[in-house]
């Protein structure tokens, strides 16, 4: 994800009465289990009153007033990187703030990194929020592999992430703690489970029913809970051959048919909290489908380049479906409302190309296609272009280069 970062003033978060009171409570509670565990009574009293070291999940970081422990943004979390979390961790844990710029109440996953290790999550109401140790993946180390730039070596290259489901009020934050515990007993994150793919296996939120089946090269349908199965598939598109007309700043040719990536490998991770389907195409990339729980939607994470030398590279993820959308598709008018759109035609004017190239439209919130009784609908977090080439079908454009010019006036 593209991250932005605001820095607030160096002034305390204000306080209520009601606040100042429970914390003084918590301080209260804090000592006899510190006296319990060995700790002096001045030891226990000064624990208790120190802020815990503060880290920044999203878009909003401040600096903290002086003596207390600072806050670390982690600019590197779309790759699973975050040294701050994974040495706090190891140090018995940290806070994690959790910021809604939305103007409701918003409920979603989230994963951190963190050390090998036991661990316990706490929400905001002091009680343990579900959470599951769930192992990198192969997307992860294929950016790490190819992004020395962004991730220089001394960074800290986690192998499991703690992932929960967390939520925060209207354009405000929620404080959720992390802290280490000792192994045995009962309670703390959760271990996944990490195997091939096989035969058909049905992962389920409670609300959505998935169905993998390695031999259709991941995810083979969809249902609501109990519901009746909806054909539906994943997988990505690589556009490389060079032909007549180039691709440049201003120009888009691709040649049918795609390049073949033949069957990716297909790997199922389980867990109480979050499943995930991994697709690894090798030198394309890998795609992570996540189904959270209690989730009516799939999350698809991408992880895909670097383009090769001396080709053109145009990739997409496409969504295929059984939906018999009859050539049509919708996408967002630069956010606002849904244009209808139809594969080889424009309403103004006779359309003389056709193919990929000329069936492209930008999106920057979502495209969809439906029929009387289904629709897809695919969410973005980046501006990107949508196409629709087959029936029930939704091609996402995610990354392109060119290696020669178009000579359309730009010279590169």
């Amino acid at each position: 994800r593209d991250v932005y970062k605001r820095q607030l003033q160096d002034q305390p978060v204000p306080q209520s009465p009601t606040q100042s009171a429970q914390q003084a409570q918590q301080a209260q509670q804090a000592q006899p289990a510190a006296q319990a565990a060995g700790a002096p009574p001045a030891a226990a009293a000064q624990n208790a009153s120190r802020p815990a070291p503060v880290m920044s999940s999203d878009v909003f970081t401040w600096k903290p007033p002086a003596g207390a422990a600072g806050a670390h943004y982690c600019l590197l979390l779309n790759m699973s990187v975050c040294s701050a979390s994974s040495a706090l961790s190891a140090g018995g844990g940290f806070l994690l703030v959790v910021y809604n710029p939305l103007s409701w109440s918003y409920e979603r996953g989230v994963t951190i990194p963190v050390e090998p290790g036991s661990y316990t999550l706490t929400g905001p109401d002091g009680k343990e929020v579900p959470s599951q140790l769930l192992p990198v993946s192969e997307a992860e180390e294929h950016a790490w592999q190819h992004d020395q730039d962004a991730l220089p070596e001394k960074v800290v290259k986690p192998t499991v992430q703690l992932a929960a489901v967390v939520s925060a009020p209207p354009l405000g934050h929620a404080v959720y703690k992390v802290e280490s515990r000792a192994g045995g007993g009962r309670g703390g994150a959760a271990e996944s489970a990490v195997k091939p793919a096989g035969g058909p296996q049905t992962l389920s939120s409670g609300k959505l029913d998935v169905v993998v089946d390695a031999s259709k090269g991941g995810i083979a349908s969809v249902a609501r809970a109990g519901g009746k199965p909806q054909a539906f598939m994943t997988d990505l598109l690589l556009y490389s051959k060079n032909v007549p007309m180039r691709s440049g700043a201003y120009t888009f040719t691709a040649e049918q048919p795609p390049d073949s990536l033949g069957k990716p490998k297909v790997t199922v991770v389980t867990g109480p909290v979050v499943q995930e389907v991994r697709q690894d195409f090798e030198a394309a990339g890998v795609l992570v489908t996540r189904l959270w729980k209690g989730a009516e939607q799939l999350e698809v994470r991408w992880t895909v380049g670097p383009p090769p030398s001396g080709r053109n590279y145009e990739i997409f993820l496409r969504y295929s479906t059984a939906i018999k959308s009859m050539g049509v598709w919708w996408t967002d008018a630069n956010g606002r409302e849904f244009q209808q759109r139809k594969r080889n035609y424009r309403p103004a004017f006779q359309l003389n190309a056709q193919g990929l190239p000329a069936n492209i439209y930008p999106v920057t919130t979502g495209a969809f296609l439906e029929d009387a009784g289904s629709r897809l609908s695919v969410a973005i977090d980046r501006a990107q272009g949508a196409a629709t080439m087959d029936d029930g079908q939704l091609q996402i454009n995610l990354h392109r280069a060119s290696v020669t010019d178009d000579a359309k006036g730009m010279e590169e």
